[in-house]
């Protein structure tokens, strides 16, 4: 695509009066992004880019949205800015903060008693089902549901780094056992006695009614200590 400076302003002009959706807005970035570099200086065109997709589209696109705001009014360019997008990226940005709130509290209470971390995509789940239940006493509620999240078979893992529990997508694993490997002419020539092995399991449902097993080895090394 040519682009000329009335379809850089049209292109302006139509995000910001709402006539892209977030994932439209980040479709035609990918697409016609670069031809912007000639109408904008290199500072400008790093703000109009979207920005990064790890919290969501929406928060992506309302950095563009902003700078397109002060590009247009720098050109002296009547618009009206979208009112639905404005409460969009507002809510946007309270959810995120609530939700960095909440991960913060949950966390120490998963390690501490649990041995695990929660992912961010499992805090949202969580903050979802805390919030439908009526918001009830937090630590109680915390530990009924963290109690069914993180499983063993015998006993927690007993991590000598960060925890590291695994989860496929919001669906965490089975502990099932660790181990350390002794030291022989084996470990020494071929393998490491330098790492402590974790091992997690879970069933996956198949087609036919049955499962299969996934299976997960977590390895942490151990850390150097001063003499």
């Amino acid at each position: 695509m040519t682009m000329n400076e009335a379809d850089f302003q049209s292109a302006l002009k139509k995000l910001v009066e709402g006539g892209f959706s977030p994932d439209e807005w980040i479709a035609w970035w990918q697409a016609h992004g670069e031809a912007t570099r000639p109408f904008v200086s290199p500072g400008d065109f790093i703000c109009l880019k979207p920005g990064t997709l790890v919290n969501g589209t929406v928060a992506a696109m309302h950095r563009s949205f902003a700078q397109a705001c002060k590009l247009l009014d720098g050109r002296s360019v009547k618009f009206t800015p979208c009112q639905r997008l404005i409460e969009l990226f507002e809510g946007d940005v309270n959810r995120r903060f609530s939700l960095t709130d909440f991960a913060a509290r949950i966390n120490p209470t998963a390690e501490r008693d649990f041995c695990g971390t929660i992912p961010l995509s499992v805090a949202e789940k969580l903050l979802g089902e805390y919030q439908s239940s009526g918001s009830p006493n937090l630590d109680d509620w915390l530990r009924g549901r963290l109690a069914a999240l993180f499983r063993w078979v015998l006993h927690p893992p007993k991590w000598i780094n960060e925890p590291e529990w695994p989860f496929d997508g919001d669906i965490p694993f089975v502990f099932i056992e660790q181990f350390e490997l002794p030291s022989n002419e084996v470990t020494e020539n071929l393998l490491t006695t330098d790492e402590v092995l974790y091992l997690f399991g879970r069933r996956v449902p198949s087609d036919n009614g049955g499962y299969s097993m996934d299976y997960r080895v977590i390895s942490q090394l151990r850390l150097a200590t001063a003499d």
